[in-house]
């Protein structure tokens, strides 16, 4: 379908929705987009790009009552599209977010083994910067909360997901075929330089804590990480790979969903090829304190091991704990950078909060698992 992509919620007409939607045989060629209301959502959930709901008034192509023949029009849709920010939107452009996302809906989705945003139409352009994403509306599930975190329930609901989607891509031959979706060590030098550089200015600055965020301790792991981070990366990478969503937070989940499902995630755009267990490492860092990330680890460890056998895979505990202690340096390094550039620029808010959230429960996580242990080995 050669559609003109919108370049933000402005551009989206009914007369486009109205050739998506028949494009993708849900809505007859009798019938149109008469109306159409978008309106921003999410402003304050993340920092990738914008997203609206689009709600559409149908009618007949010559006006009148829409006809329900051949018809399957949805009452609301989202969209996602280009970040507002054009700091934000060259970082998509520069690590191929946009192309890795629309990929991954329109290519993966569809046979992916747990539930997610059905997607109608995805496009990027040719330069990799304007990009649209017509999906479900998740409407009756109940959306998750970094920064309220989650019930045991919710924790189970997730770490099962993450086992059932990652024993379907283990070792699958088919990520080295798929050139848009990255591995985990793609950009291994790249992350160590900008991590160092947040160090340094933190270490040598005003505020050696980043204004309470850093841990105590942490300046030797840091200091470690300054001149051996990339092998964090090469590290992750080398144990069994799979297909890793690399944002597997309460924010980007809905839980309790109409059709049964407990839960859906979305915002695919760090999907990577990479180890299991950093999923499960991301999700506890973001949404549990450390208390009670030390009560819950275990089970839910032993859990996702026993989830991936039940599948067929051969998972083994011993290494999926190591990848798990691993990962947690991770996002540390990627996520200081981000927080460092964030009050350089003024930024705060809920994404600067659970930036700070994020950053420092990974750093408490990797000092009680002795993450370095694993570098230094």
């Amino acid at each position: 379908m050669d559609l003109e992509i919108p370049d933000g919620p402005e551009a989206i007409t009914p007369a486009w929705l109205t050739s998506i939607l028949r494009g993708a045989g849900m809505l007859a060629a009798s019938n149109r987009v008469a109306r159409l209301e978008v309106r921003v959502i999410g402003v304050d959930r993340g920092i990738g790009g914008q997203v609206a709901r689009l709600t559409p008034t149908y009618e007949r192509a010559s006006g009148g009552t829409p006809t329900a023949e051949g018809s399957s029009a949805p009452a609301t849709l989202i969209a996602k599209l280009p970040s507002a920010l054009e700091v934000t939107r060259g970082g998509g452009r520069f690590l191929r977010f946009p192309e890795r996302e629309v990929r991954l809906y329109t290519e993966l989705a569809p046979g992916l083994p747990i539930r997610t945003p059905r997607c109608h139409f995805g496009a990027v352009a040719p330069d990799g910067d304007a990009f649209v994403i017509l999906m479900e509306d998740m409407t009756g599930a109940r959306p998750g909360d970094d920064l309220l975190g989650a019930s045991d329930a919710d924790l189970d609901a997730a770490v099962g997901a993450a086992a059932t989607l990652h024993a379907a891509w283990w070792q699958s031959p088919a990520l080295a075929h798929l050139e848009w979706l990255p591995s985990i060590e793609g950009r291994a030098a790249t992350w160590q330089r900008l991590f160092t550089l947040a160090w340094r200015e933190i270490r040598d600055g005003e505020s050696p804590d980043l204004y309470g965020v850093l841990p105590p301790g942490i300046g030797r792991v840091a200091e470690l990480l300054a001149h051996r981070g990339a092998a964090v990366y090469t590290q992750l990478a080398a144990y069994p790979p799979t297909l890793v969503h690399g944002d597997f937070r309460l924010d980007n989940m809905f839980f309790d969903l109409p059709d049964g499902s407990p839960v859906a995630p979305i915002d695919w755009s760090n999907a990577m090829s990479g180890p299991g267990p950093y999923d499960l490492a991301y999700l506890l860092a973001v949404s549990l304190t450390p208390t009670r990330r030390r009560a819950v680890e275990d089970r839910l460890l032993a859990a996702y091991v026993s989830e991936l056998r039940a599948r067929g895979v051969e998972g083994d505990l011993d290494w999926c704990r190591d990848a798990y202690r691993l990962s947690y340096l991770e996002p540390f390094m990627r996520m200081l950078f981000l927080l460092v550039r964030g009050h350089a620029e003024g930024g705060g808010g809920r994404p600067h909060e659970v930036l700070s959230q994020l950053v420092h429960r990974a750093a408490v996580a990797a000092l009680d698992l002795d993450s370095v242990a694993l570098l230094e080995g």
